[in-house]
């Protein structure tokens, strides 16, 4: 793997990105028949044309006000970079945050577990949801190509507090460590 000057926010945000659209869909496909069917989030591969849809890179919770599912990635560095034995390259912590929310959803009330009010469902589909982006990072993020990441580490997950203005949003924060190797200008 050959360090770039590229590598750090941008490559970790678009990567993290990508390992999520990528391989959403067969996370999920995964879980049907584990008494969680009632509970899926929409499938996020449905073609060419919603490729990825609802995976943004978001400071925030800005997202398009229809959508009602939505995965938003935020990165910042952690600590000081680290010099390695390789000349030109640091190893650098970034703690990667990602939020992932349902709206409005209201599921059948039938099946293996039936929801007795939206609020039930909302959460209850906010925590799949979660569930299968984290386990795509976990399991992808340091094994794709375009990441020098090497190492990530699940550091925390909390619900996000009930918004009185946004009564029908349901969501949860997880934290990451990711560490990469980055281009040390100071060897070059």
């Amino acid at each position: 793997m050959s360090i770039v000057i590229n590598q750090g926010h941008y490559t970790l945000l678009k990567t993290a990105k990508t390992v999520i659209r990528d391989n959403f869909n067969a996370a999920r496909t995964a879980l049907v028949g584990e008494g969680v069917d009632d509970y899926l989030p929409d499938a996020r591969q449905d073609g060419a044309t919603l490729n990825g849809r609802n995976v943004y890179v978001s400071q925030g919770d800005r997202i398009p006000p229809q959508a009602t599912q939505y995965v938003l990635l935020a990165a910042r560095k952690i600590g000081e970079p680290r010099r390695t034995a390789a000349l030109a390259v640091e190893d650098q912590d970034f703690e990667l945050v990602v939020l992932c929310g349902v709206k409005g959803y209201v599921l059948a009330a039938s099946g293996n577990d039936p929801a007795p009010t939206p609020e039930d469902a909302g959460w209850q589909t906010a925590g799949v949801l979660e569930q299968i982006a984290s386990y795509c990072l976990r399991r992808y993020l340091c094994a794709a190509t375009s990441s020098s990441a090497y190492n990530i580490t699940p550091t925390g997950s909390d619900p996000v507090p009930y918004n009185r203005r946004d009564p029908a949003r349901f969501a949860y924060t997880s934290r990451f460590t990711v560490t990469m190797r980055v281009l040390d200008a100071r060897g070059l």
